[in-house]
């Protein structure tokens, strides 16, 4: 309506803003293996940190020109329940209901991503998809509260040496990202599906006042240059992206009586240059 809201373009926009994207990993303490390299493939593994397992396969290789590199991992949490900004997925957590278990969180994540270059042209388009699938949200919020979190990404350009100073890229991209009820910064003990305290409240209109977020979709596209400059190890960049939003929210975070809330496109031009030594 026109007023400020609390909440941030990171609950709903989660792999543009650094937060954990579905499906992509974090870092934690692991007892990891990772195997030879055989033709291309390389398998890994992990365990650790109170209890998650995870494994992937990637592959890189080349032929005829045509440059691949791809990846699919799959990840089992089944306690700590995460804090917004640690790297890690934020999961609903029984121990924080009235009545405790011993099994606390019961999250899986699954992710992939491939690209394909064909090297004499410097044409490529890349891809990623992801979930988080969260199986307790549903037995603390209710049968209504989505327990899936996804989102797929798709870019596509050209990168080619046109003026001597080295590669110069320019792509454009599009990305889907849905998102289920939100759950806040402590992890997902009762209540803390994301609200607001902004006046008027985000969600003005349900009964009872505040709406919390109950699902969002955004749609994100883009366009980019990045010039490398050889001599000196630096790439410089400049990029827009321009997001739109479809966001409900309720009373309790549950798709029961949901509002529409008007959100407003957002724009965003970044620009830069980095250097390596």
């Amino acid at each position: 309506n026109g007023s400020l809201s609390t909440q941030k373009w990171n609950n709903i926009t989660p792999s543009f803003s650094g937060a954990w994207n579905a499906g992509e990993g974090d870092r934690n303490n692991v007892v990891k293996y990772v195997s030879p390299t055989f033709v291309g493939f390389t398998l890994s593994a992990a365990w650790g940190e109170d209890d998650f397992w995870d494994t992937a396969l990637r592959y890189a290789g080349e032929f005829n020109g045509v440059r691949i590199a791809a990846g699919v991992g799959y990840k089992q949490q089944y306690d700590n329940p995460g804090k917004a900004g640690s790297g890690g997925p934020i999961c609903a957590d029984l121990n924080g209901s009235v009545t405790p278990t011993s099994s606390g969180v019961d999250c899986n994540a699954f992710g992939t991503s491939a690209s394909i270059m064909h090297v004499p042209t410097g044409l490529y388009v890349s891809g990623s998809y992801g979930y988080i699938d969260d199986k307790n949200r549903k037995a603390i919020y209710g049968a209504n509260v989505k327990s899936k979190d996804e989102h797929w990404y798709v870019q596509a350009g050209i990168e080619q040496n046109w003026f001597g100073l080295g590669k110069t890229t320019v792509f454009g991209e599009y990305g889907l990202f849905n998102t289920g009820a939100g759950l806040n910064a402590q992890g997902g003990v009762p209540g803390s599906l994301i609200g607001t305290t902004a006046s008027p409240n985000f969600g003005a209109g349900i009964q009872g006042g505040a709406g919390q977020l109950a699902s969002s979709e955004v749609s994100v596209w883009g366009l980019g240059v990045n010039q490398e400059i050889s001599a000196a190890a630096m790439d410089m960049y400049l990029s827009y992206r321009h997001f739109e939003a479809d966001v409900n929210t309720s009373k309790t975070g549950t798709s029961v009586g949901q509002t529409k809330a008007q959100v407003q496109d957002f724009q965003a031009v970044m620009m830069g240059a980095i250097i390596r030594f």
